[in-house]
């Protein structure tokens, strides 16, 4: 969500917006960056006072769409927070933003999955931000990604981040020590073997 909330609000920052933003937009792959915002072609440039077409697909438009055409990007974090609730219940209840937050499921491949479950008091608090039906009192991708629930990932991420890397520094210490301990015994076996021919050589064993 971090990732795509970042595109998100890069994209606004630059007066861009999607206007179709849905699980078909995104694309995951396993190289960096891990996950992409695609499908472009209804996006247009935020132009104060202008009126777009409605637009957009079932179950992730934002409701202000179906009442003007006077919209702004706030639209988009609507279709994204759509990404937190079933098809059938957006489906159903898209137009007026009737959104039941005790619904502990996740849509994925559209089927719906027990993935949600125990999610916690704050990140129901983001998702209430991103499907507010007033656009202005919506949050933006900047305010969204700003959210106490991303912070308290972040610093999981970060001990766990700064643990791995302490376990590299142990496992790289380790790789130096045994490495110094082959090098050594190689030596060690270099020249026993050297002292060995020097002897036989001495004895006229060797000529």
């Amino acid at each position: 969500m971090f990732n795509l909330l970042t595109a998100i609000s890069h994209m606004h920052s630059r007066g861009v917006f999607h206007r179709d933003i849905k699980l078909d937009s995104i694309l995951i792959q396993s190289q960096l960056p891990s996950v992409l915002l695609t499908n472009f072609c209804y996006s247009e440039t935020q132009i104060s006072q202008t009126q777009y077409k409605k637009c957009g697909t079932p179950g992730f438009i934002a409701p202000e769409i179906f009442k003007t055409k006077l919209y702004t990007p706030k639209a988009d974090i609507f279709s994204f927070g759509c990404f937190g609730s079933t098809q059938e219940e957006i489906l159903q209840k898209n137009e007026s933003a009737l959104i039941n937050y005790q619904i502990q499921y996740c849509i994925i491949s559209q089927r719906r999955k027990q993935l949600c479950r125990n999610v916690s008091s704050s990140g129901i608090n983001l998702l209430k931000g991103l499907l507010i039906s007033d656009p202005d009192q919506r949050s933006s991708a900047q305010q969204a990604i700003q959210h106490n629930w991303f912070i308290k990932i972040g610093t999981k991420q970060k001990a766990k981040f700064h643990q791995n890397i302490i376990k590299g520094k142990y496992f790289e210490q380790q790789l130096k020590i045994r490495l110094i301990l082959l090098i050594v015994f190689y030596i060690r076996f270099h020249l026993v073997y050297q002292l060995k021919i020097e002897q036989k050589r001495s004895s006229g064993v060797l000529t």
